[in-house]
């Protein structure tokens, strides 16, 4: 699938429906959005059991991401547009009353810039997500040369309290990037219904690190929040 965004810029996408075209009405979908300097293809071990649950699934290149057209990182703002873009698309298939996202560091960024301004997500899963991009070591120099990307990373700390839909907010203990505070300001700032799963996993690690227990806790979630 081929999406373009309300700026002009075309993006490489798969969409996994859950049965054939006729029955694809209504059914739930889930969003799956990567991190930073990552792909779709990272993202393709979760498709399975999610398929397996019911849910079709879309996978997108972010903008300056794989397949994707080039464009410099907003670590947000507007990667927001390319999951609207994604939004339109399963809006026009029929497939967007039930949407869910689940988002890695940038992906989940991308997703609370999304809600903040955009109803159409039902549910959001947080894995990894910083509460000020100032505050992580990507800002601070870690591996990232300092022109890189766009200045004025929004807060999604600010961002949360205009947000009124379930939360689900994943972090790792061993994140080198951002400690697991990050985690603890998001939910504070978020509103209820909202949980939190702290484990001691890596960056965007948890599902790797624990597959069991995040498909289980992740499923639990999504099914609750996207209930008919």
């Amino acid at each position: 699938v081929t999406l373009t965004t309300e700026d002009g810029l075309e993006l490489s996408a798969w969409f996994v429906p859950v049965g054939n075209t006729a029955t694809l009405t209504g059914t739930p979908t889930i969003l799956l959005h990567h991190g930073l300097l990552e792909r779709k293809e990272g993202m393709l071990h979760l498709v399975p059991w999610l398929h397996e649950a019911g849910y079709n699934v879309m996978v997108l290149d972010f903008r300056g991401h794989g397949q994707s057209d080039p464009y410099p990182t907003t670590v947000g703002p507007k990667e927001a547009l390319d999951v609207r873009a994604a939004l339109d698309w399963l809006e026009a298939e029929g497939v967007g009353d039930r949407v869910g996202g689940l988002g890695m560091s940038l992906g989940a960024a991308a997703l609370v810039n999304t809600a903040a301004h955009d109803q159409r997500l039902d549910a959001l899963v947080l894995d990894s997500l910083f509460a000020d991009w100032g505050d992580t070591d990507f800002a601070q120099g870690y591996r990232l040369p300092p022109d890189w990307l766009v200045p004025g990373v929004p807060s999604p700390e600010q961002l949360l309290p205009e947000i009124q839909v379930p939360l689900f907010i994943i972090h790792g203990t061993a994140d080198i990037l951002e400690d697991e505070d990050h985690a603890f300001r998001l939910f504070r700032a978020a509103n209820e219904p909202k949980q939190i799963w702290i484990n001691d996993s890596g960056h965007a690690w948890s599902a790797w690190t624990y597959p069991e227990e995040y498909q289980r806790r992740v499923l639990e979630f999504l099914d609750s929040a996207l209930s008919e």
